[in-house]
């Protein structure tokens, strides 16, 4: 399915504007992942706050 296929779909079931929808759908591809240090410290975070029991259940 072509980029502007998914974003015709998309708008179809969500009542947007193809055009907005297709940015969307191209920002998603470009988006930066995070570097591996900031991964890291999230998980830290979330550890101190119970994930691994959230996780566990």
């Amino acid at each position: 399915m072509s980029d502007r296929n998914l974003a015709e779909v998309i708008a179809y079931y969500t009542g947007k504007e193809n055009n907005v929808v297709l940015n969307d759908v191209y920002r998603v591809q470009s988006i930066d992942i995070p570097k591996a240090e900031t991964i890291a410290s999230l998980k830290t975070l979330l550890l101190s706050c119970g994930y691994q029991n959230w996780l566990d259940e």
